[in-house]
Formats: C-alpha cells, sequence, structure tokens
C-alpha cells in the first residue's frame, strides 16, 4: 500500500468519524442509546471478568481444601 493511498484512506476514516460524531451531537436519543450500550458492554465485561476469576482462582482452591478435608476425615 503506498504513502498516498495510506493517507488517503486515513483522511477518509477522520471524516467518517467526524461525521458520526457530528450526527450524535444533534440527536440526544442516539446519546442515549450509545450510553445505554456502552454501560451494558461494561457490564457483560465486568461479569465475564468475575466469573473468569471465580473460575480460575476459587474452583482449584475449593479443589485443594476438599481434598485436604477428605484426607484428614480418612485417616482418622
Amino acid at each position: 500500500m503506498s504513502q498516498a493511498s495510506c493517507n488517503q484512506y486515513a483522511s477518509e476514516s477522520k471524516k467518517a468519524v467526524e461525521l458520526f460524531r457530528s450526527w450524535l451531537q444533534t440527536h440526544e436519543e442516539a446519546q442515549i442509546m450509545v450510553g445505554s450500550v456502552l454501560i451494558v458492554f461494561g457490564l457483560w465485561w465486568l461479569a465475564r471478568t468475575l466469573f473468569t476469576l471465580v473460575v480460575n482462582l476459587l474452583c482449584p482452591l475449593l479443589f485443594v481444601l476438599l481434598a485436604v478435608v477428605r484426607y484428614y476425615c480418612c485417616t482418622c
């Protein structure tokens, strides 16, 4: 890809972003919708992260704890 085509692509992308930004500033409903989508996305990311932490940290600890309890219960 040549330098000229890269500059043209960057210029077109910048124009599209500026067009979307100006449209978003004039439409309050769209701002609320975009904000709602970002909140839902953030909550999904938070829930997924917490679930991953539970699975990857607490489950191995519970397995070790149960193995220790079973070992001491069976040896008595």
